[in-house]
């Protein structure tokens, strides 16, 4: 039985990897677009496939038609939740990707996910935490801080940009941040509740596309059809590679381990888009990124070490 839960739990950790890598690319990808496409029209956009793509897996399994609407109804008050936590992760992060790094802003939004997480687990759920790993936790939420004034005085990859976008992009990925958790919580409860990984993706992104779409008309009444016909090739390895593939390995590895060892092992992210900034012309190798970066990572592996093994005590 413990062999069992060890072997879930490394596939669970393997899943999420995976969707790590997926989406550092895709956060480079995004960066780049959003500067030709406006973030909101090509969120709604994206995320319109990708749902009709859920459906259209949902609808080939004759099984599944009729159990996916009882599904909703039964859980109805998760995805809810779910839909409002998605909705403001994505919309954050297309919009801050127009101002930020990308490594910086995934850092941002990754690292501040543990505190949170902790934070939830102490309060709701009243699971005991190790000073350990509270102090880690906030010399993280330190090297946040380091590279928001980093990105303020202009030392990252992306240069010299004005004091208000950077800080707009600070604020959407601290929120993008916060909502990550939320993505975790209500996923492991899908999850729990034997809701199917293809459910809860044809189901989470209702909300987000409303509000993207509305934000767009607001802003920009001008539809730009013609760039995403130019861009058609990126933009449709965006949708699936960059977003479809990731959450759906996401939701799979989320079912097998705990929010926590979740949030941690997301946390390295920011090094693989590092590397992946290496093919976006405007961005230049910056060393006080890759610092900043590292040293989170250095301690996520800690993080994920230890809270591994503090669990398999639990168990056994």
């Amino acid at each position: 039985m413990l062999i069992n839960k060890q072997r879930l739990h490394f596939y669970g950790l393997f899943l999420i990897l995976l969707f790590v890598i997926l989406s550092a690319g895709k956060e480079v990808c995004i960066g780049n677009l959003v500067q030709k496409i406006d973030p909101f029209f090509l969120n709604s956009f994206c995320f319109i496939l990708v749902t009709l793509a859920f459906y259209l897996k949902i609808f080939f399994k004759a099984k599944h038609r009729f159990s996916f609407s009882a599904s909703l109804r039964k859980n109805a008050s998760n995805f809810i939740f779910l839909n409002i936590s998605t909705m403001l992760f994505w919309t954050s992060s297309f919009f801050g990707l127009q101002y930020l790094e990308p490594s910086i802003g995934h850092s941002i939004s990754t690292a501040i996910g543990p505190i949170i997480t902790m934070f939830w687990l102490y309060v709701k759920e009243k699971q005991r935490l190790q000073f350990s790993e509270v102090t880690i936790a906030f010399f993280i939420l330190g090297i946040i801080l380091y590279m928001s004034i980093i990105s303020l005085l202009g030392k990252t990859g992306i240069g010299h940009i004005s004091l208000h976008n950077v800080l707009y992009g600070i604020i959407a990925f601290f929120v993008a941040g916060g909502s990550i958790v939320g993505n975790t919580i209500f996923s492991k409860k899908l999850g729990k509740a034997n809701v199917p990984a293809d459910f809860v993706l044809a189901g989470r992104f209702y909300l987000l596309i409303l509000v993207s779409f509305s934000l767009f008309l607001f802003t920009n009444a001008e539809f730009q059809f013609n760039i995403i016909i130019e861009e058609f090739p990126r933009v449709i390895l965006l949708t699936f590679f960059g977003i479809a593939i990731p959450l759906f390995i996401l939701q799979k590895g989320i079912e097998k381990t705990d929010p926590l060892s979740t949030s941690y092992i997301i946390l390295i992210g920011p090094i693989f888009t590092y590397i992946f900034q290496i093919f976006d012309s405007r961005l230049v190798p910056s060393s006080t990124s890759l610092l900043s970066i590292s040293l989170v990572i250095v301690l996520v592996l800690y993080l994920v070490k230890k809270r591994y093994y503090s669990s398999i005590q639990r168990v056994s």
